[in-house]
């Protein structure tokens, strides 16, 4: 550990990017702990521009970093000190997609929990590294239907839909969809291809034919929410004019139809403008820049978010990296948070026990737990001990893929691309329980067509396709063949008592010196009924695509 160092040398590189984002544990310390400061750095004793922290941020990765970042530019006074704590390293500055094909390898993910191994995909583990799973993340952000919030508290449903806050902000959901670039659409996906699919699968839902029949389960367009890009234009006139009409096509990648239809063809026509718009798929790409001059984030992750924080305070410290008031520490794992009692009796945090050492806890500082489902309640259940109510309610995806390929002629006209082409859709899902009760989920589609396979189609593919997982299926695409992957993801049942986390029981489990976390994961009957509903979905929708004509499996 030390402070001020240069950037660290290695046999194969410079580690520049690390230092000039990140802090050792020694600086974090000096910078918040004036004992720390007098015993190992007495030359920094008299300095009196630095207190401790308001805020301590255990996790640096997909949630970590995003509160970071939200708490040091929001923050009203301008004064307020945050760390940030991370187990990883600095791997990348963005999202993998926005990077040439790397082929990361399994160096910083691990899985610090033990199942009974029924968990499937999500056995992967965590990754653990700046940004976390962020970096790797399919970019799929759809927005959630009030009948999956109906338990939610009001007044949170009502500024997270809000068009406008009370200080004139938009609302939280809003805000969100600007941020990572899902109120954008077809800046990222489009063409012909991306145009025949969408078109496909609308006549599916909306004119089913015989024998084919209608796609089971499928929510119907004209009652669900209008699509991010929509929801945030301005309140369009009644009836619609040109320039609604206009606002909507451009949205949609396409030409209004000549001549225009007359009288209320013209409104017929902008609810199917809109109801096309809600099978666009919701991902968090941001091809185009907002504003003149700007970079576009690509496909967002959390990453640069952080190290936008940590450079400003860098500038505004200047160029101290003991005064600066955020510090971003890697490779340094919170083990438990030491728990003390006040004057009034009541638990507070004192000291995050971490790796290193322990990090002091002022008692006006907050401490928050950021980081992945499982981890979070490890922490808190060794730091807290058991409630009765920890670790309870544990959900998760329920999911299905399926991978098809069909001909480029069942497609209506045929498609004939020069070059690669792509198309990712969305498919809200809603079934109806025996007992009236509704289940929820939601079918991600992507298409790959492209001319005769040349050397760069991975290359390619592996910044189109948003699902990397899927990378092997697409190259399988040809000039005659169009490659679809369907991936269907379920909402379990909430409140299932056999569902949970807890402390594993075998003393032999332990990460970092303390008792690991065992996840007890089970489906229950609706469970299993939701699973089957979407797999007859996806059936139904891949059936659409392959319209008569042979596919493959």
């Amino acid at each position: 550990m030390s402070i001020g160092s240069p950037a660290q040398g290695a046999e194969l590189g410079l580690d520049i990017l690390s230092r000039y984002v990140c802090n050792t544990f020694d600086e974090a310390l000096a910078n918040s702990d004036p004992d720390y400061r007098r015993t190992k750095f007495p030359q920094l004793a008299s300095r009196g521009d630095m207190r401790p922290f308001d805020f301590i941020v255990v996790g640096g990765g997909t949630f970590g970093a995003a509160v970071a970042e939200h708490l040091w530019f929001r923050a009203t006074g301008r004064s307020e000190r945050i760390l940030v704590l991370e187990a990883g390293p600095l791997l990348l500055s963005g999202h993998s997609q926005n990077f040439p094909s790397l082929g990361l390898g399994r160096e910083i993910w691990g899985v610090p929990w033990r199942d009974p191994g029924n968990l499937g995909y999500g056995g992967s583990g965590l990754a653990y590294c700046v940004g976390g799973r962020s970096l790797f993340w399919g970019g799929w952000s759809p927005r959630l239907l009030g009948t999956e919030t109906g338990t939610w508290p009001i007044a949170v449903m009502a500024d997270l839909n809000a068009a406008t806050l009370a200080n004139g902000d938009d609302g939280y959901f809003r805000q969100a969809g600007r941020q990572i670039g899902v109120t954008e659409t077809n800046d990222y996906i489009f063409g012909d291809l991306h145009r025949a699919i969408r078109r496909r699968l609308y006549d599916a839902l909306t004119t089913p034919v015989v024998p084919r029949g209608p796609i089971t389960d499928a929510m119907p367009l004209a009652a669900q929410p209008p699509a991010p890009p929509v929801e945030i234009l301005p309140a369009a006139p009644v009836p619609p004019t040109l320039a609604t009409l206009s606002e909507l096509a451009a949205l949609l990648g396409e030409q209004l139809p000549v001549p225009l239809p007359a009288g209320p063809a013209i409104a017929a026509l902008a609810d199917e403008y809109r109801n096309r718009l809600k099978l666009e798929a919701p991902l968090a790409v941001q091809a185009r820049p907002q504003h003149a001059g700007f970079f576009p984030m690509n496909k967002f992750s959390t990453a640069p978010l952080l190290i936008k924080a940590a450079r400003t305070a860098y500038s505004e410290a200047p160029g101290d990296d003991v005064r600066k008031r955020l510090m971003v520490v890697p490779r340094c794992h919170v083990t438990r948070l030491s728990v003390v009692a006040d004057a009034n009796g009541q638990r507070r945090v004192n000291a995050v026990q971490t790796e290193h050492g322990p990090v002091p806890v002022s008692p006006d500082c907050k401490v928050i737990i950021a980081l992945g489902t499982v981890e979070s309640t490890r922490l808190a259940l060794l730091s807290f001990g058991p409630d009765g109510r920890m670790g309870t309610n544990l959900m998760a995806h329920l999911r299905s893929n399926i991978g098809l390929r069909i001909p480029r002629a069942s497609l209506e006209p045929p498609v004939m691309t020069q070059a690669l082409q792509t198309s990712a859709l969305f498919l809200k899902g809603l079934h109806t329980f025996g007992d009236g009760s509704l289940g929820h989920f939601h079918l991600q589609i992507t298409a790959s067509g492209l001319d005769n396979i040349s050397t760069n189609a991975e290359a390619e593919l592996f910044q189109a396709v948003p699902d990397v997982e899927f990378l092997n299926q697409h190259l399988h695409a040809t000039d005659s063949h169009i490659v679809i992957t369907i991936r269907a993801i379920g909402e379990m049942q909430s409140r299932n008592a056999n569902s949970n986390v807890t402390l594993d029981q075998n003393p032999a489990m332990i990460d970092f010196g303390e008792r690991r976390a065992f996840v007890n994961l089970q489906t229950t009957a609706k469970d299993d009924e939701l699973w089957n509903a979407m797999d007859r979905t996806s059936e139904d929708v891949a059936a659409a695509f392959a319209n008569g004509q042979k596919s493959t499996l």
